[in-house]
């Protein structure tokens, strides 16, 4: 007598092999739609929102002495609430230094300033403001005393 599976238990564990490979498979390809579909969703929510954003820089001041702190004055003249502002000093030479103000949270129509400190051996030509949230809009000035 011949041992062994039998064809009608060889072909049921076939077909749920198959079945559980199908599963996982699927199971993997839902979880990795729902993540690239979540992230896409909210990229696009963050241009909308940023299309109704808007800044203007309404003053600069640069202290050109013992600590080269170049204040900005910034209005956020958008219909959105901005979080955080990077601030970049280009100078003459057209080298950049850059500082991130995190903690600056400008309502619609409200205004703050916000720093960035300057390299002593340097002049500044010109500041652009950028929203750490919208980076798609800025403003810049070259007078800056």
């Amino acid at each position: 007598m011949e041992k062994g599976v039998s064809p009608i238990i060889g072909a049921l564990l076939l077909l749920l092999i198959t079945v559980a490979i199908g599963f996982v498979y699927f199971t993997w390809i839902y979880g990795y739609t729902v993540e690239e579909t979540t992230k896409a969703r909210d990229i696009g929510s963050q241009s909308i929102d940023c299309s109704e954003a808007g800044i203007t820089i309404i003053s600069c001041s640069y202290d050109k002495g013992n600590t080269e702190v170049v204040s900005v004055g910034i209005e956020n003249t958008g219909s959105v609430d901005l979080n955080g502002f990077k601030v970049v000093a280009i100078y003459t030479d057209y080298d950049s230094d850059v500082n991130d103000n995190e903690d600056l949270y400008l309502d619609v129509g409200a205004s703050g300033i916000a720093y960035i400190t300057a390299n002593a051996s340097k002049t500044v030509s010109e500041v652009k403001v950028i929203p750490l949230e919208c980076d798609n809009i800025s403003d810049k000035t070259t007078s800056c005393s």
